[in-house]
């Protein structure tokens, strides 16, 4: 089955009185292991598919599925649940807590999933040695590089082993060096089977992914 399946799926947004096209009868098919890049210009859509993969929207027409679910007509709540305990998110501006240290960052998605605090701190030292932080877990974000602050993020992404990684310009806001490697992290969690897909402006780190999907204008380019 695959991990993702577009069908047909169309999606506008309102501007006042006028309807903007965002995604145009897109057909799409991801299987398990894949990695794949989305690439295209400010503005061409890669966005608003990360979005309806993410469950954070529904599409105006058409079908989308993620692990099975047909998303198209949930409610919140169902999209909600489906982000929990199917899909996890990487993005450009790390998105930690400040007052929280790394062990707490990282294990934070499992407290709302109402799992036990040792269960919690045990799997959250697991998914650090995983990305390379064992050595940082008392550490607070302010106290991390760019890099390491990446590092955790993903870690929180991975904590409920998704069968998706999302990740919207995860080097975005890295030197060369450092986002060079994240993207070696994101190759190694691919390498042993991890689903994920990258949107990205960079032409090199979608070179050295699977597939590149190009948007342009709501479509994909073949």
């Amino acid at each position: 089955m695959p991990i993702i399946e577009l069908k047909n799926v169309s999606k506008s947004y309102r501007m006042g009185s006028h309807s903007i096209p965002a995604i145009v009868d897109i057909s799409l098919t991801v299987k398990e292991g894949e990695l794949i890049a989305i690439t295209g210009p400010s503005g061409s859509g890669k966005s608003t598919l990360l979005h309806l993969i993410g469950c954070l929207d529904t599409p105006d027409t058409g079908h989308v599925k993620i692990c099975g679910f047909e998303i198209s007509s949930s409610s919140r709540a169902e999209l909600a649940n489906l982000r929990r305990l199917y899909i996890g998110f990487v993005f450009q501006s790390f998105n930690l807590l400040p007052k929280f240290n790394v062990l707490d960052n990282i294990a934070l998605p499992l407290a709302y999933s109402g799992v036990r605090i040792r269960e919690r701190i045990e799997r959250a030292r697991e998914i650090a040695r995983l990305v390379g932080l064992e050595e940082r877990l008392n550490h607070f974000p302010s106290q991390l590089s760019g890099g390491q602050a990446q590092r955790v993020a993903i870690a929180r992404a991975l904590i409920h082993n998704p069968a998706l990684l999302l990740a919207d310009e995860p080097t975005g806001n890295l030197d060369s060096s450092t986002g060079n490697a994240v993207l070696n992290l994101l190759l190694e969690l691919n390498s042993k089977g991890q689903t994920i897909l990258i949107v990205t402006h960079s032409q090199e780190i979608a070179q050295k992914c699977q597939r590149i999907l190009h948007i342009l204008d709501g479509k994909i380019q073949h």
